[in-house]
């Protein structure tokens, strides 16, 4: 019977496994500030509702302002998952494909925990009459539309930071990233733009949306796809 145990340098961890190494600090963190911005706009809208006597024209924000807060959090997560996290990953081991499936983990962890907030305040919408009595009128589509703009966060965060790590020169990086930044918020301002138009249109103020506004949807397939290779290419220069 052979006894002989695995190479562990040769030995490639899972994307899971390297993808879930500090996951409860990201989510406690992300959870602290959904919870910090719920809170402040509790009391400012407490504040308005005891303050002004009618308050029937007030719309309730809650859900949309934490898929605002979720978006910006992703960027960011998607900046350091092209830079610095895939530095400190590389300690493990893995292979570049492993590194960067890895650093997909903790993204679509967001997601999940942002979409159930999402749903989770659009039910308890009537216990939060003092940040509005009205509402936006979302359903499906619109959670729909903002799962792709936390994608699109995700991926701009990734085009920005993993094009900054690629380049070496300083000029060469200043220039990539004049082109890259607009383009990432050219990126998330396309499923934004879906979505304020469906609201509208369900509101009842404008017609459906132009098939031609679909086109935009280019722009951020273009800069998520671009967010795979940007992550995964590079120098790779290891942290400790």
């Amino acid at each position: 019977m052979s006894t002989a145990t695995p190479d562990l340098i040769t030995s490639s961890p899972s994307p899971l496994r390297v993808g879930l190494v500090g996951w409860r600090f990201t989510v406690v963190l992300y959870l602290l500030i959904e919870s910090f911005q719920f809170l402040v706009n509790f009391v400012v809208n407490g504040i308005v509702y005891l303050s002004v006597s009618d308050v029937t024209e007030q719309v309730e924000q809650a859900a949309t302002n934490s898929a605002a807060v979720t978006g910006v959090f992703l960027f960011v997560c998607g900046v350091l998952s092209a830079t610095v996290n895939m530095r400190a990953s590389a300690l493990s081991g893995g292979s570049r494909p492993v590194l960067t499936a890895a650093s997909y983990v903790q993204s679509l962890l967001i997601i999940a925990l942002g979409s159930l907030v999402w749903w989770l305040l659009i039910v308890i919408h009537p216990l939060l009459f003092v940040m509005g009595r009205d509402s936006f009128p979302l359903g499906i589509d619109s959670w729909i539309y903002v799962v792709l703009t936390w994608v699109a966060c995700d991926g701009a965060g990734r085009f920005i930071g993993g094009l900054s790590r690629c380049i070496g020169s300083t000029w060469k990086r200043v220039m990539a990233l004049m082109v890259a930044i607009p383009l990432g918020i050219c990126a998330i301002g396309a499923p934004i733009t879906w979505l304020v138009l469906s609201l509208v249109h369900k509101s009842g103020y404008l017609p459906p949306m132009h098939p031609a506004f679909w086109l935009l949807g280019l722009i951020p397939l273009t800069v998520v796809a671009a967010g795979w290779p940007l992550t995964a290419s590079g120098h790779i220069r290891r942290v400790g």
